[in-house]
């Protein structure tokens, strides 16, 4: 299983960057999740001090839950195991991690203050109370908690959640930003539109080009639109396509075409300091969905998604990663948040009626498709 390492992801930056429309659906697997049944916990919760009887077979019961990529049974099993040991920081910190990746973002920030209580240098548990700290709108706490984090998460996520923080307070800082990256500049120019400092924005996207080993990006691209470069956008875009036509390719260049298409792109309406922040951590979700690190992409769509509720990609992304690991009631569950009107759900209603039909719910999948055809 793969798993996350905070020191490794600062490399995936580095990589080329991601488009930010195409979400990957893997093939899924034949047959259903077994779930197993949790039984009563009794008067399992005992916060004294050290392993409490019963200890090590609920961890156990976790940890291999946990190998078969069932984060909701790992999390019931965790959770107990960290109550009966609650001085165990590995244990904490393991609870805490499952807990966020199935999106009980209430239980991760409790478990990510008792680890910060007993390892206050813990990036990821500072991130989370970042992270939740936005979601209450205390954005001078959550500036204080991602300003203070050491290590990977500190340098490669931190910078564009802290741009999107300041903004709150019109503050148009992007001193914190790799300026090298397109991701960079996509989000510069977000900040620049909304605080109406396109042309400071402007400048720091045209630099970013500049270095870009890249000929063509699509953040560049998207970043240029953005502040109403419309012609250097199109040229990237019509560079980007000659490498490989894609659908969203085509839709920038359609859009292009007409002011009102142009605004009807997702990336294009204005975003409060939160949203703009759930972007941002999407965004890492997507980078690590490409990498190959299924347990980063998890983690960090459910932070955005604490963010940011109506998220269609983070969404789908998390459906993809169910989907993958063989758990479709689980992928089910988050493609019914993709509205029958969205732009994406014509191709999330195809793979819903996919997993069904593999499910041996043959009626639901055709209903499902018949719903769909109506409305379109």
């Amino acid at each position: 299983m793969k798993r996350l390492h905070l020191l490794a992801l600062l490399p995936l930056l580095l990589a080329a960057p991601v488009a930010a429309s195409e979400i990957p659906f893997p093939e899924h697997k034949d047959g259903p999740a077994i779930v197993p049944t949790p039984p009563k916990p009794g008067s399992l919760f005992s916060l004294s001090p050290g392993p409490r009887p019963g200890f090590a077979g609920y961890y156990m019961a976790g940890r291999h839950a946990q190998a078969d990529e069932d984060w909701h049974a790992a999390n019931y099993y965790l959770d107990i195991t960290a109550r009966k040991d609650p001085l165990n920081i590995e244990i904490k910190r393991r609870a805490m991690v499952i807990a966020l990746g199935i999106g009980d973002m209430e239980n991760a920030a409790s478990l990510a203050q008792d680890v910060t209580n007993l390892t206050p240098d813990d990036s990821l548990a500072a991130f989370i109370l970042g992270v939740k700290s936005v979601q209450e709108k205390d954005y001078e706490a959550a500036l204080q908690k991602f300003t203070s984090m050491k290590g990977g998460l500190a340098e490669f996520a931190a910078p564009l959640v802290c741009v999107w923080i300041k903004s709150a307070k019109g503050t148009f800082d992007l001193s914190g930003l790799n300026p090298d990256q397109p991701l960079s500049a996509f989000h510069a120019a977000l900040i620049g539109k909304a605080l109406h400092k396109e042309d400071q924005a402007l400048e720091f996207v045209s630099a970013v080009q500049k270095k870009s080993s890249l000929e063509a990006s699509l953040k560049i691209a998207d970043a240029l639109l953005v502040l109403g470069q419309d012609a250097r956008a199109k040229e990237l875009y019509l560079a980007l396509q000659k490498e490989q036509d894609t659908a969203p390719l085509r839709e920038r260049l359609a859009a292009l075409s007409s002011p009102e298409k142009s605004q009807a792109l997702p990336f294009m309406k204005p975003l409060t300091p939160a949203e703009g922040a759930a972007l941002a951590l999407l965004d890492m979700a997507k980078i690590m969905s490409a990498q190959g690190s299924i347990d980063g992409a998890r983690i960090f769509s459910q932070l955005s998604l604490a963010l940011a509720e109506d998220q269609p990609e983070a969404h789908i992304l998390l459906a993809a990663i169910y989907s993958e690991t063989g758990h479709f009631d689980e992928a089910l569950a988050q493609y019914a948040n993709i509205a029958p009107t969205s732009r994406y759900a014509v191709d999330v209603q195809i793979r819903t009626a996919t997993i069904l039909e593999s499910l041996g719910r043959t009626t639901d999948a055709i209903k499902n498709l018949e719903d769909q055809y109506k409305i379109h």
